[in-house]
């Protein structure tokens, strides 16, 4: 089994920095960022913080976009 992951490692080559980062994203990175993000939202809740403080977060949070709409 050694072997067949130190050839798999050889064979995968990307062919741009962005090739990289999408491959990246994909084993490591946010499945449902939507979901997350939702998620996330209805655990927040203001308790000692700043109006402020709840409010940049809150905004940071709902800033979240589906990735077909970040696209050029």
């Amino acid at each position: 089994m050694g072997d067949a992951i130190h050839r798999r490692r050889q064979d995968v080559t990307w062919s741009s920095w962005d090739n990289f980062k999408n491959e990246l994203q994909g084993q490591f990175g946010e499945i449902d960022e939507q979901g997350a993000a939702r998620a996330k939202l209805m655990r927040i809740v203001q308790g000692w913080k700043r109006a402020t403080e709840y409010w940049n977060e809150y905004r940071e949070t709902s800033l979240v976009r589906p990735e077909w709409m970040m696209q050029p």
